[in-house]
């Protein structure tokens, strides 16, 4: 929600919207999502939910651009050019219009992502920083 959010920003925002949004995505990309999410468990502390939150975190840039390149094509198509003319605000446009038309490029490539996902979990959990077993009194 988070990416999709910003994606939807930056592609119908307007200019200064798109640089501001995707410059700011462009520094997560100028380091590998292992440690990205590496350094944000060490500042969090080791556990299952800060676990998830690293992981989200390093989810959202490549889904921000994803929706923004998808948002970009849509918003110059003629229907969206109608319901500007007939005086939609643009939160109305994007929620109606553009949402609806970009959500499935957007979940196909969640859906392909999630195995990457799950990967780094697992790495995370077998470094000790994910989840961890509770071990009972006699284990």
């Amino acid at each position: 929600m988070i990416g999709g959010g910003l994606g939807l920003l930056a592609g119908y925002g307007g200019r200064f919207a798109n640089i501001l949004v995707m410059r700011f995505m462009d520094i997560f990309y100028a380091f590998p999502p292992i440690l990205i999410a590496l350094a944000i468990i060490s500042a969090l502390g080791s556990g299952f939910l800060n676990c998830i939150v690293a992981l989200i975190i390093v989810l959202v840039p490549p889904i921000t651009r994803v929706t923004e390149s998808a948002t970009a094509r849509i918003a110059g198509l003629p229907f969206i050019e109608a319901a500007e003319l007939a005086g939609a605000d643009g939160s109305r446009i994007a929620a109606v219009q553009i949402l609806p038309n970009v959500l499935p490029p957007v979940l196909a490539y969640v859906t392909s992502i999630i195995g990457i996902m799950i990967i780094y979990g697992a790495g995370l959990s077998f470094l000790g920083l994910g989840w961890r077993r509770r071990r009972r009194n006699g284990d």
